[in-house]
């Protein structure tokens, strides 16, 4: 029999070990840290609670220095390369299909919103493409130098430059044409979010961590020793992040780091869900491929206007998983949009997945996760 373990996404932090990735032959159902290393171009799948390493899931496939794996919405992987310039795709298998965008020159960080795809490039700007790989603008593109890129529940972007002596971590607006200048930091790489609403970003040149706030607030910094590429909050409480040494666990009481996996060039740690289920957003209840107040609104209007339209997948409305779509879903997403510190809706959010622990809510289709 296949086991699957509740866990988070990208954006959240799992609620349990991933105490086994596969206990049968077929496909992976599992959703897991994935982290690409440029030593032997290969992606790992490591355990979203203590970081364990778990095996590859691929290698090969073009992959020259690979950078960051997100889940597309079409059901596949997209990892970004530095050297191939550009975004290769696989199958959730790991099964090389090949590249997605090309001539994207020192391609970076990523993320998805709206079901499309940025990407941070060397070249100075965020490039903004369809999930069918087609060129729709430049998102950013204002003289900085952007290693990632990491949109909020409202649409708004976190962003680490590293344009030179100005290297810093910043907010834009959700249309790409303003920007808070949130701190100073030598050369800041990948920023992923914490349970608690906060952020982490992982600083090369300063060698360290730094756990902040979405209004520029340093809540605390971990000093590591090495030049700091990958970050994420385990479920155990402990920070994971990446370096040319590898991979290792900070113990933020202590700030004592332990390796877990010597050896390789490591880069960003993403979470992402391998299962071959439905697809849908959690809390993006009106399937339009965003997370924002239209959803309360739609969850609110199905719940107590007669005649209103329910949700096409009535799991992408139970905001806070608790097997039911009622109230306490609108102000779950309403707080996680309005109030700092709030709990961002669990997996799968904010990308395209299977509801990681399965429902008895039924999901006959999803629009915006093809």
């Amino acid at each position: 029999m296949c086991v699957t373990f509740p866990v988070a996404s990208r954006h959240l932090i799992p609620v349990v070990s991933l105490l086994a990735l596969l206990s049968c032959a077929g496909p992976l159902v599992a959703q897991v840290l994935l982290i690409p290393e440029s030593t032997n171009d290969t992606i790992g799948m490591y355990d979203p609670f203590d970081g364990s390493y778990l095996g590859d899931l691929a290698s090969g496939g073009g992959m020259q220095t690979p950078i960051e794996v997100l889940r597309s919405p079409n059901g596949t992987l997209w990892v970004s390369d530095q050297v191939a310039d550009g975004v290769l795709e696989f199958a959730l298998d790991g099964t090389a299909i090949g590249p997605l965008i090309s001539g994207l020159d020192n391609s970076r960080g990523i993320d998805i919103r709206g079901g499309n795809l940025f990407v941070t490039s060397g070249a100075g700007f965020v490039a903004e493409y369809t999930a069918a790989g087609t060129f729709v603008g430049n998102f950013v593109m204002d003289g900085s130098d952007p290693f990632d890129i990491l949109f909020l529940p409202d649409g708004r972007a976190l962003y680490s430059d590293i344009q030179g002596s100005l290297d810093n971590v910043r907010l834009y607006e959700a249309d790409g044409s303003s920007f808070s200048q949130l701190f100073n930091v030598a050369f800041p790489e990948q920023i992923s979010a914490k349970s608690t609403g906060d952020y982490l970003v992982a600083v090369f040149t300063d060698d360290m961590i730094v756990d902040f706030r979405s209004d520029g607030t340093i809540n605390a910094t971990y000093a590591v020793g090495v030049s700091a590429r990958g970050v994420f909050e385990l479920g155990n409480g402990n920070i994971l992040f990446t370096s040319a040494s590898g991979v290792s666990s900070l113990d933020p009481a202590t700030g004592v780091a332990s390796s877990i996996r010597a050896g390789i060039s490591a880069r960003f740690i993403s979470s992402v869900d391998l299962g071959l289920g439905t697809g849908f957003i959690r809390g993006d209840a009106n399937a339009d491929g965003l997370f924002d107040i239209s959803d309360a609104v739609f969850t609110l209007a199905s719940l107590f206007i007669p005649g209103s339209s329910l949700p096409t997948c009535l799991d992408s409305a139970d905001s806070n998983d608790d097997e039911l779509m009622d109230i306490s879903d609108a102000v779950y997403s309403l707080a996680a949009l309005f109030i700092p510190g709030s709990l961002l809706p669990f997996a799968p959010h904010p990308g395209c997945g299977s509801d990681p622990d399965g429902s008895s809510l039924d999901c006959q289709e999803f629009a915006a996760c093809p």
